[in-house]
């Protein structure tokens, strides 16, 4: 019987995703006809509210999704009109401190650690929402990194009742808007999506210092070709003495999609994926501890990828 209100439960919360994506494209193409409508991501922290809840998660974590869905409202107006960007990394910042210290008081208490991983998640946070945020420059190319973190997060996380129902609200979330969004110019996540999505992985992050081995590194694995990919580029801009706060062009998957057709552009996130398990297992049988064989896979395995797909797959793969 629970399982089969856990499936209506699913299939309500997939279908008011579609119908709220259908209905806030709607609107914004209404007011603004004259831009893709973005920020739709914003709702992601909702859902990520709504998943706390039903997990029956710690007051102080709802607390953190309740800060994260205020963070992801306010960072909303960067999608409509544009934030200072000292005001954007405050409230990264901010909202990563409020998460950790939530999440990892019960653990700590108000103590010096607190304040130090506190710190810390605030600095994690304003390193992954501008990874994800420059991983949202093509279409479907964020919603794949989510549905991936989502099935890693069911399969690397079956011990943490939050982190898996959060996992499944995600793909409840995200796979109707890959439907919308899978057409050219339709619907954007925008930076709110960004931060909320950042503010989830910063949620992780935190559960994982705090579960005592219960939750397997790599849940971790989606992200390590978005860190390679920015960190890359990243370098490549000073090299190039661009501003490295504006859009660019530059990026695996950006280049991938001007000269591939379709969605070709995907499949190194798959790839990587794919060969970071694969290899992480295969040390695990060397008996190598599975945090090492998981930071050993990843070390291994996205360099070698990211930087043969430059070279096999584009025409100018250095710096084009």
């Amino acid at each position: 019987m629970q399982s089969i209100s856990a499936i209506v439960l699913v299939a309500v919360a997939a279908a008011t995703s579609y119908a709220l994506s259908i209905a806030y494209r709607a609107v914004w193409n209404r007011r603004r006809p004259d831009s893709t409508p973005t920020g739709f991501g914003g709702l992601l922290a909702l859902y990520m509210l709504a998943a706390a809840a039903l997990a029956g998660a710690p007051a102080l974590v709802i607390a953190a999704c309740g800060v994260v869905a205020a963070a992801a409202a306010v960072y909303w107006l960067d999608d409509a009109a544009g934030l200072p960007v000292r005001l954007r990394f405050a409230i990264q910042f901010g909202a990563g401190v409020a998460i950790g210290c939530l999440v990892l008081y019960p653990i700590y208490g108000p103590t010096a650690p607190l304040l130090g991983l506190s710190i810390a998640a605030g600095g994690l946070n304003i390193v992954l929402t501008n990874i994800v945020n420059f991983y949202d420059g093509a279409d479907l190319n964020l919603a794949t990194l989510m549905g991936l973190g989502a099935i890693c997060g069911l399969l690397f996380a079956a011990r943490d009742p939050l982190l898996v129902a959060t996992a499944v609200m995600l793909l409840a979330f995200v796979v109707p808007f890959a439907w919308v969004n899978r057409k050219p110019r339709s619907l954007y996540l925008g930076d709110s999506g960004s931060l909320a999505f950042a503010c989830l992985l910063t949620v992780a992050a935190m559960r994982y210092l705090a579960s005592n081995g219960d939750i397997h590194p790599l849940i971790a694995a989606p992200l390590a070709l978005p860190a390679m990919d920015v960190a890359f580029v990243f370098l490549l801009r000073i090299a190039r003495r661009e501003d490295l706060l504006s859009r660019n062009f530059h990026h695996l998957y950006q280049r991938l999609q001007a000269e591939k057709p379709g969605f070709a552009y995907l499949i190194p996130q798959f790839v990587s994926v794919a060969l970071i398990m694969g290899m992480a297992a295969v040390l695990g049988l060397f008996g190598l501890h599975r945090f090492w064989a998981a930071a050993a896979a990843m070390a291994g395995v996205t360099p070698v990828l990211y930087l043969l797909s430059r070279r096999l797959f584009l025409r100018s793969p250095w710096l084009g």
